[in-house]
């Protein structure tokens, strides 16, 4: 799934400009915003076609997570996921080259930017001037217990294996069901996605100095989470 699918799912503008964007990020009623790859670069959007074809990861896609089509006037910071050990060091690389005042690296599952739910696991940081720092991070500290490590899909919608590889024909059911339980989670409904939701930013927010340790971190996130707040403010960006 990709962030375009499960957002125009929910309800989101997918379409936004660069300006329009930064506009609604500097909205401090609002405070975010999505800018899809076919607004601030046509070109590379142009080219998913024969991505798709050619099959095997190109090496723009490691580049084309740093582009940073809003920057901040004052800072700029990277939250991205990375799966393979190689990766870390490249992409801390580039993000120092590309600006970026800081890097969150999380090793989520299947590349995203959430470490397993089950266990203990690692991530790559740095922050303005210092060198990369690796750091580990355990779920259970935070009063989360998942059996699984990442949210599961139902079996009814996984992919079916025995046919020649494309997208898969329950991708828009999937989104819809991703856009639910997401916007569940950011009601405070306990789940899987919320518990995600919940590791993801604690260590975040911990990264950014908000908090000096991911627990207080976390106590304030879930009284945000279960207070509506963040729910209404991902609504006035719909």
């Amino acid at each position: 799934m990709t962030h375009h699918q499960i957002l125009q799912a929910a309800g989101v503008s997918v379409e936004l400009t660069g300006e329009e964007a930064g506009k609604q990020i500097s909205n401090p009623e609002i405070g975010w915003a999505y800018v899809d790859q076919s607004q601030f670069c046509p070109s590379l959007f142009g080219m998913a076609e024969f991505r798709k074809k050619i099959v095997k990861r190109a090496a723009i896609s490691t580049a084309e997570v740093l582009t940073g089509p809003v920057r901040g006037r004052n800072k700029t910071h990277l939250l991205t996921g990375y799966v393979h050990n190689e990766y870390p060091p490249i992409y801390t690389m580039l993000a120092r080259h590309s600006g970026f005042n800081s890097a969150l690296l999380m090793r989520g599952t299947e590349g995203g930017v959430t470490p397993s739910l089950r266990k203990r696991g690692e991530f790559v940081r740095y922050w303005e001037q210092s060198e990369d720092v690796v750091v580990e991070a355990d779920p259970s500290k935070i009063g989360i217990e998942q059996e699984n490590r990442l949210v599961p899909i139902p079996h009814a919608l996984m992919p079916i294996i025995d046919r020649e590889f494309g997208p898969d024909e329950n991708n828009a059911e999937i989104a819809k069901l991703a856009a639910k339980e997401g916007l569940a989670a950011i009601e405070g409904k306990k789940s899987a996605t919320c518990d995600a939701l919940l590791y993801s930013a604690s260590l975040t927010l911990w990264h950014l100095g908000r908090y000096d340790s991911v627990p207080d971190a976390a106590s304030m996130v879930r009284e945000i989470l279960f207070s509506g707040k963040a729910a209404a403010r991902f609504r006035r960006a719909a």
